[in-house]
């Protein structure tokens, strides 16, 4: 009996590693693939390395504002008029919808973007505050979202802005939680001192992780400390604690459990997914509760994730959910021999409850 549950320990290890490379890999291309960036290229996750775009007012835990160690996804833009800028009385995100458009705490996209454009420097993920158009040829300006139109110079008071001149046309930034926009004449060289260019943009935050980029944030500072001074926020690092004790204490517990009965001598419970290769009526039980469940989990996610896009820790949990599902079709179909398993289980990594629900009728009328 020892030796049958070693077996199973051992089966279950190999198992669970490749479950887990499994899952990484579609976690990360399905991250990929919606941030739109190109792949090899620029890569879809960014950590927040500093506390310019915190706000004193946000809850304990941050989440739904930008804070170091939070990861956040770049999802690229190919226009403009793909970010709506925070804007000013006459037009921006004040102005899209019945309460305006907010992201991260305040109206308006927060991009990310390399400064004038060098791929020497970190890049910088601050809010869209308005584009100035400059016309080269008749060396004017224009700023919609503040009312200006040909002017000679910009001058936006709620900027700090006056009379100031750009060589370009661009996007104007400033970090929520900075006194000055990031191309203020006061701070000469010290972020951007030019209006962002569209192809200095990696992309638009949206999307967020929050805490667990603090623990690349701490092993930098442990290797330079002078030049990567640690801002994670000490609620963030309590929140990043109590999540990775949930992660690891609970398959831990688990395994010490199955440690001790087999030291004990007693033989290792039968799993439900042996049962249901045993039982076709167990079978069709298990396949009909995990179908229902799973309906009843995801359409709230979906209107969670819709209402709060920048989760991106829902998305995660669906993209978890459909693996799951695959890989639960796939046991079934290895021990029932059904046709066409796999191709049920690619199906379910990207339907999920559909691929379920399609399969569970397909299988539910069948006499084995």
């Amino acid at each position: 009996m020892t030796d049958n549950n070693q077996i199973r320990r051992k089966s279950s290890v190999v198992v669970d590693i490749s479950v887990a490379i499994f899952i990484i890999a579609g976690v990360m291309g399905t991250i990929w693939l919606y941030s739109g960036q190109p792949f090899p290229g620029s890569p879809p996750l960014v950590v927040i390395e500093t506390g310019s775009m915190m706000h004193d007012d946000a809850p304990f835990g941050r989440i739904g504002t930008i804070d170091p160690g939070d990861i956040v996804i770049a999802k690229a833009i190919h226009s403009k008029d793909d970010v709506i800028t925070c804007g000013g009385n006459f037009s921006g995100a004040r102005f899209v919808g019945t309460d305006g458009y907010k992201r991260y705490g305040g109206y308006g996209d927060v991009i990310i973007y390399r400064p004038l454009g060098r791929k020497d420097q970190v890049p910088i993920i601050h809010r869209a505050m308005c584009w100035v158009e400059y016309d080269e040829k008749n060396k004017t300006y224009t700023v919609k979202e503040y009312g200006i139109y040909n002017a000679t110079s910009v001058t936006i008071p709620e900027l700090d802005l006056y009379n100031v001149k750009f060589n370009h046309s661009g996007f104007i930034t400033k970090g929520d939680h900075n006194p000055l926009c990031d191309q203020h004449p006061m701070l000469g060289n010290e972020i951007c001192p030019e209006p962002v260019k569209l192809e200095w943009v990696i992309g638009k935050a949206e999307g967020e992780l929050p805490w667990f980029g603090s623990l690349k944030l701490l092993f930098e500072h442990m290797r330079d400390p002078v030049h990567h001074p640690l801002e994670v926020p000490q609620d963030s690092w309590i929140c990043l604690s109590i999540s990775i004790a949930i992660l690891v204490i609970i398959p831990l517990s688990l395994d010490i459990r199955d440690y001790l009965r087999e030291k004990r001598g007693i033989a290792l419970p039968e799993r439900w997914i042996d049962k249901i290769g045993k039982d076709s009526k167990i079978r069709k039980k298990v396949l009909k509760k995990v179908m229902i469940i799973y309906w009843i989990a995801f359409v709230p996610s979906l209107i969670l994730l819709y209402l709060f896009s920048f989760m991106i820790i829902i998305l995660v949990f669906i993209i978890l959910a459909n693996l799951y599902t695959a890989s639960l079709i796939l046991e079934d179909g290895r021990r029932w021999n059904t046709d066409k398993s796999k191709l049920w289980a690619l199906f379910a990594c990207f339907t999920g409850p559909i691929a379920l629900t399609l399969y569970y009728s397909k299988i539910k009328n069948q006499e084995v």
